[in-house]
């Protein structure tokens, strides 16, 4: 339940972009929270908690992971986009 309301309580940042690589490495650690939750290693893909997230937050948390490999990549953050890319694909 903690880690829910983290998340609910989650910023992504501002105007798309991370502005800093601190910024950037939060929204990664963010990412992969959301994705342990939404799909775990271990069991089925929990596909209705990204709308469930998302009606309880002012910003969609589909688009922020969709746009999140993005920006992390143009911070060097290649690695960590991939695998974000690869988590989000298992659960299509």
């Amino acid at each position: 339940m903690c880690l829910w309301i983290n998340i609910c309580r989650w910023k992504p940042f501002a105007d798309g972009r991370p502005g800093e690589p601190e910024e950037a490495e939060q929204n990664w650690r963010m990412a992969q929270a959301v994705m342990d939750l939404v799909v775990p290693k271990d069991c089925d893909p929990r596909l209705d908690l990204l709308g469930q997230m998302t009606s309880t937050r002012r910003w969609n948390v589909g688009w922020w992971l969709g746009e999140l490999p993005f920006a992390l990549a143009r911070f060097g953050m290649v690695d960590e986009a991939a695998e974000l890319c690869a988590r989000m694909s298992a659960g299509a």
